[in-house]
């Protein structure tokens, strides 16, 4: 048996093939090399390119229009000279008359005009750039939200991620590339194609509203004009009628709207709606999850419209459907309806309008299948009925248990063409789900938290995974080498602290490390103050605080005794709220999920910094306290930027400048240069130098993908980010 060439040497020709402008080569080898290694260097964005150019046709290169433009101008002249009247001249009078300059340009509110005399400032350029450390291989890839396939070509299709944006392929699948420029928030919950324009396509952003991309993501604008509410932390849906281009529905947990004119109106003015589903066939049908208005105590019921929303009519459904379910109307080949909603239990499937149900049990996601029918994922196979649930016939086994699969997609070309998302990322079958075959290459990894060590060069740790989804435990790396190389280390739980004895590491759940990571020993706090949010002081060794759901807590030796302090008097218990310290005595703030907490005695008492007004994120720079000030802070908010304090949080200047509306994961201050900090958003990363009060994107060498999960700053002043595609480092240009 012939044996397999070296990747390195796949990789060196496929090279030499680009250089060549050999694009089918190039492609052939990047194939094998990705068969073999999904995640060898950076061989699927240099296929997905390759792809690119291997589709591009002349007419598609617009270097070409610009001559070809010029060329077709002159001949139309040539051919129009002699057969234009001659010009005649005006009749001489004894006045002249004053002309009228003509402006070149009409000033409108967008555009105002600019005195001849008054020179144009340009924006001055941030002397910075990132360059990768490390590309993330070993890390798990995000969950698959939402997935549309084109109808006019089933090799493109595009994936909404819980965290890492929006990634599209060209090539079925054999590598992704992120499309996140113009999209501010990374958490997508649904995605819609056009029917009559496959370049088109709707998000469901959460807590953003919807974003819209006429030329197949290379661009997304806002399109929320006229949503009354888009600042939810529910699931988004935007979902179109397959057959009226102009019909769009967008649901958020409290409104429900349609599109009119450009913008958007309310479509139900009585019901909170969780979920949704259109008539196929067009028309006014809808079936959705929702709640009557008038009281938060309503139950979640599941509604039919014949009104596109406006009335409704609730259903005798046999289970209790819970808020975050999911509803799917097919009609069949007569034309009548099926309506089928996802419960806790199971797959519910009505053909008779919903007074008669019947279930399949084990079902966690569906799909419309374009021929007709519908396909789930049930227990360990792939299933599909064509009869409204009353028969189903499994299409083959899942290559993942049915509770990972989150969204199934069926190409309209090629119904053997189906897609799955799961919890870590796409599986894809060319033959009807007989056979599955992983297709990560170029995806977004999952969440990752960076912190640098306060007192060994080069050290860093990383959590992959937040502790919110994912409490049970999340994959803890380090790296001794300033990010090039991780090793995962052998211990469980979520949540990390580094001691101020340089050499003790904790993680929440209850491990301790004397030896910064090697070796663990169990060490845990009272069960209510059990929790993956514990910090330790920077200055004072043993020092560490652990907020649990029903206490915080403290230890003063490293954890052997803790003392119980209470709760803190909010609305939302504390738990996950980290600890912030100053070199006050005495003075910790408090940052959980909501709100914010300041104590002058150590933690004893506590009193409420704001009112709640926004998110905070859920890595551990939520709030950075700076080093020559600590009455003087910068809170990351989550669609509210950057918000400053100069009084101990008692009063906030919110949405600081260059930093409106974005989605802040983390932020920093340079302990060397106190004036200079870094927040890391779902929009790239910003720089300020005047200690947070203006700030300017520096994402120069991020690769496309903007998505920034977290920064962290080491002793030495070297700032590291954590995104989708790795670890970057931030040098002068």
């Amino acid at each position: 048996m012939k044996e397999p060439r070296p990747l390195e040497d796949l990789y060196a020709e496929a090279l030499q093939a680009i250089r060549a402008k050999d694009h089918g080569r190039a492609a052939e080898l990047l194939r094998q090399i990705l068969i073999a290694d999904e995640n060898f260097k950076d061989a699927s964005q240099l296929l997905a390119r390759v792809v690119r150019a291997r589709r591009r046709r002349w007419y598609n290169n617009l270097r070409l229009w610009a001559p070809l433009g010029i060329a077709a101008l002159v001949g139309l002249a040539v051919w129009l000279a002699p057969r234009l009247p001659k010009p005649t001249a005006p009749a001489p009078s004894a006045q002249a008359e004053p002309t009228a300059a003509i402006p070149t340009a009409v000033p409108t509110l967008a555009q105002s005009p600019t005195p001849p005399d008054t020179p144009v400032p340009e924006p001055t350029p941030v002397p910075l750039a990132w360059k990768r450390l490390y590309a993330g291989q070993e890390f798990s890839r995000d969950t698959i939200t939402a997935i549309v396939i084109d109808p006019s070509d089933p090799d493109v299709a595009y994936v909404g991620t819980e965290t890492a944006g929006v990634y599209k392929t060209i090539d079925g699948g054999l590598s992704w590339s992120p499309i996140h420029n113009g999209l501010r928030r990374a958490h997508i919950d649904s995605l819609f194609m056009d029917p009559g324009d496959p370049q088109v396509i709707y998000a469901g952003v959460r807590n953003g509203g919807v974003y819209r991309t006429t030329d197949g993501g290379a661009r997304w604008e806002v399109f929320t004009r006229g949503l009354a509410t888009i600042d939810s932390d529910n699931p988004s849906r935007v979902l179109g009628s397959p057959s009226e281009s102009s019909r769009l529905y967008f649901s958020n947990g409290f409104g429900f709207f349609r599109t009119r004119f450009e913008g958007w109106i309310t479509a139900s003015p009585s019901h909170h709606v969780w979920d949704f589903a259109l008539n196929p066939g067009g028309g006014q049908s809808v079936l959705f999850l929702g709640q009557e208005l008038g009281s938060d105590s309503n139950p979640v019921r599941v509604f039919w419209s014949q009104e596109g929303g406006l009335t409704a009519e609730a259903l005798d459904f046999p289970d209790e459907p819970p808020w975050d379910g999911s509803v799917l109307l097919r009609s069949g080949p007569a034309g009548e309806q099926y309506l089928h909603v996802l419960a806790r239990n199971g797959l519910y499937s009505s053909s008779d309008g919903g007074r008669n149900w019947t279930a399949i049990y084990g079902c966690r996601s569906a799909a419309a299948d374009p021929q007709g029918g519908l396909m789930a994922a049930c227990g360990s196979s792939l299933t599909r009925t064509a009869d409204g649930g009353r028969s189903w016939q499994p299409m083959g086994p899942l290559p993942v248990e049915a509770d990972r699969v989150v969204a199934v997609a069926v190409s309209a070309a090629d119904s053997r063409l189906i897609f799955l998302g799961v919890d870590d990322g796409v599986f894809r079958s060319a033959d009807g789900g007989g056979t599955w075959e992983k297709r990560n290459s170029g995806l977004g990894s999952d969440w990752l938290d960076l912190e640098t060590h306060p007192f060994v060069p080069s050290g860093l740790y990383l959590q992959d995974g937040d502790c919110v989804s994912r409490r049970e435990a999340t994959p803890l790396y380090r790296s001794l080498d300033g990010g090039s190389s991780w090793g995962v280390l052998d211990v469980g739980g979520c949540g990390l602290a580094i001691d101020a004895d340089g050499s003790t590491v904790y993680r929440g759940s209850g491990f301790r490390s004397a030896d910064a990571g090697d070796t663990w020993l169990g060490r845990s706090p009272p069960g209510a103050c059990s929790s993956a949010a514990i910090s330790a002081h920077p200055n004072e060794p043993g020092l560490l605080y652990s907020a649990g759901s029903q206490s915080l807590c403290v230890t003063r030796d490293g954890g052997r005794t803790w003392e119980e302090l209470g709760a803190l008097a909010a609305d939302w218990l504390p738990a996950d709220a980290r600890i912030y310290f100053t070199d006050t005595p005495g003075r910790i703030y408090a940052v959980p999920f909501h709100q914010m907490w300041v104590s002058n005695n150590g933690g004893s008492y506590w009193r409420m910094c704001d009112e709640w007004t926004s998110w905070n994120p859920l890595t551990d720079a939520r709030l950075a306290v700076d080093p020559t000030d600590d009455t003087r802070l910068l809170r990351a908010t989550l669609g509210g930027g950057v918000w400053i304090s100069t009084d101990g949080c008692n009063t906030w200047q919110k949405n600081a400048t260059g930093i409106r509306g974005q989605f802040v994961n983390a932020i920093v201050f340079d302990p060397r240069q106190p004036s200079v900090a870094y927040a890391g958003t779902d929009n790239g990363v910003f720089v300020s130098f005047d200690g947070g009060e203006n700030w300017a994107p520096i994402n120069d060498g991020l690769l496309g993908a903007l998505v920034v999960y977290s920064v962290a700053i080491d002793a030495q002043s070297q700032v590291y980010a954590a995104t989708p595609y790795g670890i970057f480092r931030l040098e002068a240009r």
